[in-house]
């Protein structure tokens, strides 16, 4: 039956196929509101540019009050479920007369209230639902008196009452003519305002318990619908309740696509993610678009461990770092204390990773030549990160060179897989004519064929970042100088790119630690004897006999 054919019938006929089907019914009162329906398709398909989740939610919505009357809808973000819930299921449920008395809450009253004015908006203006269902506003008599028609109740014409409030507001003992709310919706009932504490989820939670289920009659249902907030949030913990009944989706299936192409399509969905990507928000696609949480609850690497050093890089005779200061993190904050100032010369080796991007399926990534330090402490020391955008086998090996120039690193790890296997050989044979002799030699091939790269990488970093032997390296006004390699490990592995910290990760694999440090002097200056350096070194090694040295 086409929309013809419906327009047709008697309105008996077309009332009995409303009151059954809120998609027909939403299509048929709300054309405004239907983003374009193509009207030439049959009336059982109007779904009319509707995706298939939301048609999965209005047969949830078919089973309220008969198979069960707890429904937990989790939808991602600018999906239309308040639409769905808080308008058109709602103004359902009181033009046919399903309940005496409806209560919607949201996450705070003025948003409940504005839900509530679009429903009187309709009961005011639309023509089409004043023909099929009369004038449900109430008159006003002359004396002021009437049904209640404010921001937060109103009374319809046929003494039906709908209620807005926000959470956290009473809504226990609420009644109109004696009985209580036959339907409850909760949409979207917690926000970043209410949820910034583990105590403000719990009052939440607490307030649904008390306030809200209580308020529910005895023979009514409650529609709980949202998207993932916070770890540990309400619409999380009832999905997981065994006695609601749960559907949950996220904004991008299995194939990878949009759920709902028309209005939110792929695209717009990965420029989403690489906009809060790019601002350090690595959480906020995942729990809110795609409703996991299990992304975000364990922090790979978490920044409270990162350190920073400050300091100048020797490489003359000898290689050693001058470190002026070192600093972590400030707790909540991206600003950097300094928590120690010292001078000291450490003695170091310098490694190489790099994480050629030479395949036909990888033309898009970026090329990653990482330097690192390593002491005799088992520190690493961040040096240099030189990530770029390049094809050319010869770029890429100008350019390693160029790093073994400065540093003459004592060892480099460079991937071989499929078509990388021949700049290794590119690379030894440039190094060779430009006089780099002992280069060829310190190559060490990866071969990552069987590894998986998210293990491979948390395994060699997570446990010295978590032991606070990492540090990176910041300018002398205190600021980061590789900031791409600090976000990548705030976001891994839920990276876009991630180019930077699996370079990274190559050189601190094949790092072993430098000379002891008895041969160290802190605070010797250059120009002092060879019996005060003695004398000094003495010192400093019968200090460390009894307290094992600590950095930082």
């Amino acid at each position: 039956m086409n929309i013809e054919q419906v327009e047709k019938l008697s309105t008996s006929n077309k009332y009995k196929i409303f009151s059954e089907d809120l998609l027909a019914y939403g299509w048929y009162f709300f054309s405004d509101y239907k983003n374009k329906w193509d009207k030439s398709k049959p009336l059982i398909e109007i779904k009319y540019g509707l995706p298939d989740f939301q048609k999965e939610i209005v047969e949830e919505l078919r089973g309220l009050g008969k198979r069960y009357n707890r429904l937990c809808i989790v939808a991602p973000r600018g999906f239309s479920k308040s639409s769905l819930m808080s308008k058109l299921y709602a103004i359902w449920l009181v033009c046919f007369r399903k309940v005496d008395h409806l209560l919607m809450t949201t996450d705070s009253f003025t948003l409940a209230a504005s839900y509530l004015a679009w429903i009187k908006n309709e009961f005011e203006s639309n023509d089409k639902l004043k023909y099929y269902f009369s004038n449900l506003k109430p008159e006003r008599r002359f004396d002021g008196t009437g049904k209640k028609w404010t921001e937060g109740d109103i009374v319809t014409r046929t003494n039906i009452m709908i209620s807005a409030r926000g959470t956290g507001q009473r809504v226990r003992g609420t009644t109109w003519l004696a009985s209580r709310p036959k339907c409850i919706i909760v949409d979207d009932p917690e926000s970043g305002e209410n949820t910034k504490t583990k105590e403000s989820m719990e009052r939440n939670l607490a307030w649904l318990h008390a306030e809200v289920l209580p308020a529910l009659s005895d023979d009514g249902w409650i529609v709980l619908t949202a998207n993932y907030v916070k770890p540990g949030c309400m619409v999380q913990k009832k999905h997981k309740n065994m006695y609601w009944r749960s559907k949950m989706y996220a904004a991008i299936d299995k194939n990878g696509k949009s759920i709902w192409e028309a209005k939110i399509s792929t695209a717009k969905l990965m420029e989403i993610k690489a906009e809060l990507e790019a601002s350090g928000d690595y959480d906020t696609f995942w729990l809110e678009y795609m409703n996991d949480v299990k992304r975000i609850t364990v922090k790979r690497f978490d920044p409270d461990d990162f350190k920073f050093w400050m300091g100048e890089i020797y490489v003359k005779e000898s290689k050693y770092l001058i470190i002026k200061k070192v600093g972590e993190y400030l707790p909540d904050s991206e600003t950097i204390q300094w928590v120690r100032k010292m001078e000291g010369k450490f003695p170091v080796r310098f490694f190489m990773g790099v994480d050629p991007a030479i395949s036909d399926k990888e033309l898009s990534d970026f090329n990653s030549i990482s330097t690192c330090a390593r002491d005799s402490l088992k520190n690493v020391y961040d040096i240099e990160q030189d990530v770029f955008k390049s094809n050319s086998p010869s770029e890429i090996v100008r350019r390693i060179i160029d790093q073994f120039e400065k540093y003459g690193h004592d060892r480099i790890g460079i991937e071989v897989n499929n078509f990388q296997i021949c700049l290794s050989e590119s690379l030894k044979e440039d190094a060779m004519e430009r006089g780099f002799k002992r280069l060829p030699g310190r190559v060490e091939e990866l071969e990552h064929y069987g590894d998986k790269k998210t293990t491979r990488i948390l395994g060699t970093l997570q446990p010295k970042v978590h032991k606070k032997r990492v540090y990176f390296r910041c300018s002398d006004e205190g600021l980061p100088m590789h900031r791409t390699l600090i976000s990548q490990h705030e976001g891994f592995p839920y990276l876009q790119h991630d180019d930077n910290i699996d370079g990274w990760e190559m050189a601190v694999s094949v790092s072993r630690p430098a000379p002891t440090h008895d041969k160290v002097l802190i605070n010797a200056p250059d120009n002092q004897d060879k019996g005060d350096k003695k004398r000094k070194m003495a010192n400093l090694h019968f200090k460390r006999s009894k307290e094992k040295w600590k950095f930082v």
